[in-house]
């Protein structure tokens, strides 16, 4: 009879290098201050539409001029956390810290990108379901051309910055079939510059309504900005020893919050 022996453990052997997604596209500024995890951010936007022009007349009378409000852009912190649950033995409390922490740092971008996408957890500037200030449905034709293109047109009609486009995962790879993506150093975009955020994104109306059945919505939004607190907090091993079952429950958690400037656009597209 051969001998069965049991399994010899080892280091975690994969990449540990996450995936493309809103970390890359958004500008993620480092500054941090304790306060803005209760009560949020606020910033004055003076780029929310375009200049204007008037006719040189031969008279001292000129045609009215327009004068734009200025905006003012908030933004509203939610957490994103990871919790791990195992036996109390075979690990140091410092083990158990950094294998929580790795659990957080691999998915969160994901979580931040769905909550993002729909507003959940309180997040006030999201894609969906953003009602009174949902985004602007744009009618765009079949083709990934037409339907970037309609986007694209609709936001830089009143701004001029590069935008961001957002896109779920099904999307994202019919944009690479088709040839719309342009590699910009860690950066996708399309033709015109527009970085394309590619992620876990759920494609949701600006109604916050399910898309149907082979059908996703996509956004264009100008700038998308990502603030996370620098620090994240991980339990320590007394507030998570649960000494009736001698089970640990470590848990890592962080603060974001995640925002754009002037307005949304969205299309509803199949793939």
């Amino acid at each position: 009879m051969a001998l069965v022996t049991p399994p010899n453990p080892i280091a975690y052997p994969g990449d540990m290098v996450t995936r493309y997604g809103l970390f890359n596209a958004a500008i993620t500024p480092s500054e941090w201050q304790d306060e803005w995890g209760s009560g949020g951010i606020v910033f004055e936007d003076e780029f929310c539409s375009l200049p204007r022009g008037y006719d040189v007349n031969c008279t001292d009378t000129l045609a009215a001029k327009t004068f734009d409000p200025q905006t003012t852009i908030p933004g509203t912190p939610f957490v994103v956390y990871a919790g791990l649950v195992c036996g109390s033995v075979g690990h140091t409390e410092a083990e158990f810290q950094a294998k929580v922490l790795n659990r957080l740092k691999a998915g969160e971008q994901g979580a931040v990108e769905q909550i993002f996408s729909r507003g959940l957890n309180g997040q006030s500037r999201p894609l969906a379901n953003a009602a009174p200030n949902a985004g602007t449905v744009v009618p765009a034709g079949t083709t990934v051309a037409d339907q970037i293109g309609a986007l694209e047109e609709a936001l830089y009609s009143t701004y001029g910055f590069r935008g961001v486009l957002h896109v779920p995962f099904q999307y994202g790879e019919r944009m690479h079939a088709a040839m719309a993506l342009v590699r910009d150093g860690s950066v996708w975009r399309t033709a015109l510059g527009t970085a394309v955020s590619i992620g876990n994104y759920d494609g949701y109306s600006p109604a916050g309504v399910a898309p149907a059945a082979g059908h996703t919505w996509i956004y264009i939004t100008g700038q998308t900005f990502v603030w996370r607190s620098p620090n994240p907090f991980v339990s320590d091993l007394a507030g998570s020893l649960n000494r009736a079952t001698n089970q640990v429950t470590f848990v890592a958690e962080r603060e974001y919050i995640v925002t754009y400037e002037c307005g949304a656009f969205a299309v509803d597209v199949t793939y």
